[in-house]
């Protein structure tokens, strides 16, 4: 794979109970609230996340490399 990998699982989070903005980058963090980001990337195509709406991600979706 040369350090490329993806998720392997559907990634979705709660339904947004407000209006959360346009995404258009991914990040992984070491905890839940703080953390360190450990590697991040930008989306193919900016997302709207709107009151209502619920964001998720297919199985590969989101892949990313960690360069040594």
């Amino acid at each position: 794979t040369n350090g490329t990998t993806s998720n392997n699982t559907v990634i979705t989070f709660p339904t947004a109970t407000a209006d959360w903005g346009t995404v258009n980058c991914f990040g992984y963090m070491s905890a839940a609230s703080g953390g360190t980001l450990i590697f991040y990337g930008a989306l193919t195509a900016s997302r709207s996340i709107t009151s209502g709406s619920t964001a998720s991600f297919a199985i590969s979706a989101l892949t990313f490399q960690m360069d040594n």
